[in-house]
């Protein structure tokens, strides 16, 4: 019989192959089902395999480990590259298939306890080891076959990852058994006390890696812009197409999430890293303006509500030093171990624990707090490619990058697959399409969305079920029942007064890590209406967006996602972008998207008066000397002006010494020309009530509107093209002169 294959490509071969997750498959008819997992070392451990666990599973782990075969043995694959010397690429992913009638044995188990089994360690050494390795989120030894995948034992604290064995293998050397001398380990749970298969005890995701590369001497590239968005009048980001680029994604390790019984999160990290390379596909860039980011962090943070838990949530964000650009050692964990120590307290809210949350330095509360903007947006242009093309993660997804030393954010979304697939060109040749897929995602954040209003009532109720519960089991077991209830009670006063403080609600990990401490496996089911309450009154963090949605799709993992994705900020943002009438001095708006102009600038105006406006021909001299066309639309009013002849010269004289013939003016006479418009790189529009002057954009009182739609913008752009057409050649500034 053949073995069966799994067929995925790109991005998605990563997301679904993610090493120690269940792929559900029926293989045969007979079957009830098939485990099919794939294996790939964690740093600091080995592996081992066996054709039948029946036969090695009543033998003790150093005769298993004498039957078995290295598990390296399987990985008989081509290397089909590898990068640095570090990221492995192969074509294929060689996996164990668990059934009934392909009862396979793997164990996992590091290396210090295999000196140890193999009688190259001794117990006084491996024990010293171990003092030290159980301090670290991760798991020491894993046994894996059909029935310890669908009846696991296992370790609370996560040491034991899952077993078949009916007692802990490593009993007598966990410190965590601290002085038993018999007995079973309080830690160690067992199948029939839980009835939790290995997927219900965990929920296993990749930590990505993803880099996006523009491959150079690319003779087909293409770069388009396709849309800004603004905020409050001035442009915050640009959309642009690249076409083509590489993308390297890579498994930096994998993150084991507790969903019941488990204390602690577990985290490993690959000896070897294995990755995929997508070649020449398509992407959007999103480049951020740095000084309208920070406009918009300030509304943010200006905002009582938002600033407390911003500030909070920031802390956390800044102790995984998971942020873009830096070079310092990834620690996901380390934001939900001390959340855990504030919540999971044995008394009350802990200030200190707090103070090492909050008391950051100032420029690094800011900088995570705008790459919590960032990552929100994201998300929201994101959300609306998947809704509206019918897609996942596995067909567009996206990276936030930084370079060291940057303050500059960007963000590349990009097909998954290699080659593409011709969604992301279809929208740059449809701008339209684009736009009207990113607008509601601005402009219609929904306040229903936001909330995380923790209702007294609720609070109430869950406090009376506690207490009700108390009374029904305290006959015969009552300092069990009287010792959880007194726990439940703080849990939930503890949450409520970080609530009251700072606006957030514990998220739903840290719920379970708290209930698998507080409610022993021996009680869950009796407790089981209020670990439910429990749930329904925990969010994520500020309302996150789409929250059950987006994990998987989140290149910052589940870990680290709801300390970096904000409802709120993305309600700021909403009205800042509904904002496109400008009603205060015109300066600062009209010469910063002037100067964001790459490759044309259209612009109509009655008269022109800049000769003396430094600022502003400081902005146009850039602009021309990126290259970019530069024409100006005079109306009859400019003829005979001499500040419109003067500002013409002046023109002409100041562009044409580095980018000579980048500016073009003329003069439309056939009738009065009182419209006023700038268009910028044909993609933004402003329409108002002001001239290119200098007192009309420093001291008059006039109003301008900013508009983004394609449609509309096309529709003047065609206006300006026939006026233009239509009007007479300006070689200089003499040419406004008419004979008296």
């Amino acid at each position: 019989m053949s073995k069966p294959r799994y067929e995925r490509s790109g991005l998605g071969a990563l997301y679904t192959f993610t090493p120690f997750k269940l792929i559900y498959t029926a293989t045969l008819p007979q079957q009830r089902d098939s485990n099919v997992i794939l294996f790939w070392y964690p740093r600091g451990t080995i592996g081992f395999y066996h054709e039948k666990a029946s036969e090695v599973s009543s033998y003790s782990l150093p005769e298993a480990i004498k039957k078995c075969r290295r598990l390296g043995e399987l990985w008989r694959v081509p290397l089909r590259d590898k990068i640095r010397d570090s990221i492995y690429l192969y074509s294929e992913f060689p996996a164990v298939e668990f059934s009934p009638s392909s009862d396979k044995y793997v164990l996992i188990i590091d290396r210090n306890l295999y000196e140890y089994f193999t009688g190259r360690k001794s117990e006084e050494d491996i024990k010293k080891v171990l003092e030290r390795r159980v301090r670290r989120p991760t798991f020491l030894l894993a046994e894996f076959s059909y029935r310890s995948i669908n009846e696991p034992n296992f370790c609370r604290l996560g040491l034991v990852l899952i077993t078949h064995r009916a007692e802990c293998p490593i009993a007598s050397l966990c410190p965590h058994r601290g002085s038993q001398s018999t007995g079973r380990c309080r830690h160690f749970l067992t199948w029939r006390s839980t009835r939790e298969t290995y997927a219900g005890l965990y929920k296993v995701t990749a930590e990505l890696g993803i880099e996006v590369v523009e491959p150079e001497h690319q003779t087909s590239k293409v770069v388009k812009q396709l849309l800004v968005v603004p905020y409050k009048g001035r442009p915050l980001f640009e959309i642009t197409f690249v076409d083509p680029v590489n993308v390297l994604a890579y498994y930096r390790g994998v993150n084991f999430i507790p969903k019941k019984y488990v204390e602690r999160m577990l985290r490993v990290v690959f000896a070897k890293t294995l990755g995929v390379k997508l070649y020449m596909t398509s992407a959007l860039r999103i480049n951020f303006i740095d000084s309208v980011l920070e406009e918009l962090v300030e509304d943010i943070l200006s905002k009582k509500d938002a600033k407390r838990w911003l500030r909070f949530k920031a802390g956390l964000l800044l102790l995984s030093k998971a942020l873009p650009g830096t070079s310092s050692k990834r620690a996901p964990l380390k934001p939900w171990i001390r959340l855990k120590k504030i919540l999971c307290g044995p008394g009350k809210l802990d200030q200190n624990l707090l103070n090492e949350v909050l008391n950051r330095p100032d420029e690094k509360l800011q900088d995570a707090v705008k790459f919590i903007v960032v990552h929100t947006i994201a998300h929201m242009v994101l959300m609306s490619l998947w809704s509206f093309l019918g897609l996942s993660e596995n067909e567009i997804s996206y990276v936030i990058t930084r370079n060291p030393g940057d303050s500059q954010y960007y963000v590349w979304i990009f097909e998954a697959a290699s080659g593409g697939y011709g969604y992301l060109r279809y929208l740059a040749e449809h701008r339209d399409r684009l736009y009207e897929i990113l607008t509601p995602a601005f402009t219609k954040v929904k306040e229903d969305v936001c909330t995380t209003e923790v209702s007294p009532d609720v609070i109430k109720s869950l406090e009376d079920a506690i207490s009700n519960l108390e009374k029904e089991l305290s006959a015969g077991r009552s300092g069990s029942v009287e010792r959880v209830c007194r726990k439940l009670r703080t849990f939930l006063n503890i949450s409520m007064e970080l609530y009251e403080l700072y606006g957030v609600t514990p998220h739903v990990y840290t719920v379970h890590s708290c209930l698998a401490d507080i409610v022993p496996g021996a009680l869950r089911e009796s407790f089981s209406r209020v670990v439910d309450k429990l749930y329904t009154i925990f969010h994520g963090f500020d309302g996150v967006i789409g929250y059950y949605y987006l994990e998987e799709g989140c290149s910052m993992g589940p870990f680290l996602q709801p300390f970096s994705v904000s409802c709120s900020a993305a309600r700021v943002l909403a009205e800042g972008v509904d904002l496109s009438e400008i009603r205060e001095r015109l300066k600062k708006y009209i010469i910063t998207w002037i100067g964001r102009a790459r490759s044309s600038l259209k612009v109509i105006t009655w008269v022109i008066s800049i000769h003396d406006f430094d600022e502003l021909l400081k902005a146009l001299r850039r602009v021309s000397e990126r290259g970019a066309k530069i024409q100006i639309l005079l109306g009859e009013g400019a003829i005979n002006d001499d500040n419109s002849i003067k500002s013409v010269e002046k023109l002409y004289e100041e562009l044409s010494k580095k980018a000579p013939g980048t500016v073009e003016v003329r003069v439309y006479t056939q009738r009065p020309l009182h419209k006023k418009l700038i268009i910028v790189d044909d993609i933004v529009l402003i329409e108002g009530s002001f001239n290119l002057t200098k007192s009309a954009l420093t001291k008059n009182i006039e109003s301008a509107h900013i508009y983004t739609d394609p449609r509309y913008v096309e529709k003047s752009l065609k206006e300006f093209d026939s006026l233009w057409n239509s009007a007479k050649p300006v070689k200089s500034g003499s040419d406004l002169r008419t004979p008296s």
